[in-house]
């Protein structure tokens, strides 16, 4: 069987035809070539195709394209229309002596999709048969787009996939980029790891070549999810607000660009009140002292700061410690056992020995990495202060020092000291913050690769 090739350039593309003679001798025409370059390079020590690459090439005449590696020529036998003849600049006999260089990366299609991974702890939930999850399905020559394959869990949301590119061709050392955007539902939960469960959202990327299996990309991402938006509808101003002629704005950027300015607006109005809220502490005993706090609604990053006033409290207080933490509660039909206790997970904490201060005051951060408070059909993220208090049963005198007192004096606490415990929760409300802040716990530029 012999075959041979040509090029024909149509004035979008670039393809080849070959010919093929199913016979087991070689063609007049074929053999006539074979045995006219063969006497060409006996003659001259250089293949013909070359020379003639390296002539056309100084002339400029009949070139349609050229690069680095590659001459494309109208011959002066062209018959065909648009028949062109495509030569390397350099001696290759066969296809697999082509360097990478030499050789053009031809992509198939590159597709982008983002979806919502669940996981629920076998231990603590108990899922319906009808949302136990599935394998994927695989089709056996691997080429049908699943963005969650591989992963555990159960996918709870995916968006519709978005075609980045077709038939990307590709010079050696050249690059495209391309931009992705997509809106996510508002009701959607936020990317939350708990002990019971877990939301992670993935960006992924699938590319495939041709006769090759696909390839994913998958890049994690945080969600913060502000509950408050649900209700949320755009006021005819914004709707019939001038734009600016001067900026190439899409109608998409706009409404997006409108609705982040809104969630900053909503937030900075739900965590800027400032109200004073005292709480009498109080025991078995009598009273132990007075809390402030002025405000119950913050943004994760922010810091929760309160002071305690012991001076008109009768019981006095040795000790006292505040905790930020979340309680993770599973929704009574998803649990496995009527008992199952709440899962508390502590954030920050702060310890001080107060006997004998009038007043003192704390600050806990609430951390950037945090998840805010939210809830969901299946389990419920719920935030608060919890404080844990040491008193004396009997009365303490403060120290004093006589006037005439030339000495050193040492004070040595009480050996035993009989003392009451109790303790105290304060609900709060954690919301998410702007996400350009959030963005700082993370690298301030993230890459991913793959290799197809």
């Amino acid at each position: 069987m012999t075959a041979c090739s040509t090029s024909f350039l149509a004035p979008s593309m670039l393809c080849s035809c070959f010919l093929i003679w199913p016979s087991n001798f070689h063609p007049n025409e074929a053999e006539t070539e074979n045995r006219t370059q063969r006497r060409y390079l006996q003659e001259r020590g250089l293949p013909m195709l070359l020379d003639y690459c390296r002539m056309q090439g100084a002339r400029k005449e009949r070139v349609v394209l050229a690069n680095e590696h590659w001459l494309v020529v109208v011959p002066y036998w062209a018959v065909w229309p648009f028949q062109t003849l495509l030569l390397p600049r350099r001696h290759v006999i066969c296809l697999q002596d082509l360097s990478s260089e030499e050789r053009l990366e031809t992509l198939a299609w590159a597709s982008a999709q983002i979806h919502c991974q669940f996981h629920a702890s076998e231990s603590r939930i108990h899922l319906p048969a009808n949302q136990e999850p599935r394998q994927d399905v695989q089709a056996e020559n691997e080429t049908v787009f699943v963005p969650n394959r591989g992963e555990r869990g159960q996918c709870i949301l995916s968006t519709p996939p978005k075609i980045l590119f077709c038939d990307l061709r590709l010079d050696p050392g050249e690059t495209k980029s391309y931009s992705y955007c997509e809106s996510l539902p508002l009701a959607a939960p936020p990317s939350f790891r708990g002990q019971s469960v877990k939301y992670v959202y993935k960006l992924t990327i699938g590319c495939q070549r041709v006769n090759c299996p696909i390839q994913l990309l998958r890049v994690p991402f945080r969600v913060l999810l502000l509950q408050a938006l649900q209700n949320f509808q755009p006021t005819q101003e914004d709707e019939v607000a001038p734009s600016n002629p001067f900026l190439d704005e899409e109608e998409g950027g706009k409404k997006d660009s409108r609705l982040l300015d809104s969630a900053v607006e909503i937030l900075m109005t739900l965590t800027s009140r400032r109200t004073l809220h005292q709480f009498n502490i109080s025991n078995s005993q009598g009273r132990v002292g007075t809390f402030c706090i002025f405000k119950t609604v913050y943004k994760i990053g922010e810091d929760v700061i309160g002071t305690f006033s012991f001076s008109d409290g009768d019981i006095p207080c040795l000790q006292y410690s505040v905790l930020l933490q979340t309680e993770e509660s599973v929704q009574e039909e998803y649990r496995r056992s009527r008992a199952q206790p709440v899962t508390i997970t502590s954030h920050a904490q702060h310890h001080e020995s107060c006997l004998h201060s009038a007043s003192t005051s704390f600050s806990l951060p609430i951390p950037l990495t945090s998840c805010p408070g939210f809830s969901t059909n299946i389990v419920s993220l719920k935030w608060r202060l919890h404080f844990e208090f040491v008193t004396s049963r009997e009365p303490m005198e403060a120290p004093t020092v006589p006037e005439n007192q030339s000495e050193i004096i040492t004070w040595t606490g009480a050996g035993q000291i009989e003392v009451d415990t109790f303790s105290w929760d304060l609900p709060i409300k954690v919301l998410p913050t702007n996400p350009l802040l959030a963005s700082y716990v993370s690298p301030a530029f993230s890459s991913h690769c793959i290799s197809i």
